[in-house]
């Protein structure tokens, strides 16, 4: 999958955000997005490499929004935007926080651990969540979302 990326950013208005082998294509139009994914194909077809279609979708982040990487990436309106803004068409603010499958997943593990920890002292407790709290804090931390879903969580 290595250079995938140089050759969907040749196609104005198009950015692939790629992990191993997930890739994303955020695009400002379908027609952008029919445009990168025959790039894609493209870029596979001489590796022996195709598409996966039942994993592939077209999607708005201002409608459902995506999940990737654990995070819920959304468009939210704010009309404060369109007022602030000289472009009339920016009218919603892009947040990305943890999925509800991640928070899910997160409070079952916190919920073994301290079912582990039952009959430990609450020093052993605090021992075993806090690198788990820090790991998960720490990587979803870079998303705009964050201090909402700590504040949930707390």
């Amino acid at each position: 999958m290595n250079g995938i990326e140089q050759e969907i950013n040749v196609l104005k208005y198009v950015t692939p955000v790629r992990f191993a082998d997930d890739i994303v294509i955020v695009a400002r139009t379908n027609e952008q997005l029919d445009a990168a994914k025959e790039v894609v194909i493209k870029f596979l077809e001489p590796r022996g490499l195709q598409i996966n279609e039942s994993k592939t979708k077209t999607t708005t982040i201002e409608g459902d929004g995506i999940t990737y990487l654990g995070y819920h990436i959304k468009e939210y309106p704010d009309i404060t935007r369109a007022v602030r803004n000289a472009s009339p068409e920016k009218t919603g603010i892009v947040i990305s926080k943890p999925s509800k499958e991640s928070i899910k997943a997160f409070k079952q593990k916190i919920k073994t651990i301290v079912k582990k920890n039952s009959k430990s002292s609450p020093g052993k407790l605090i021992m075993d969540l806090n690198p788990v709290i820090r790991g998960w804090a720490n990587y979803y931390n870079a998303g705009g979302g964050w201090s909402m879903t700590k504040n949930k969580l707390g």
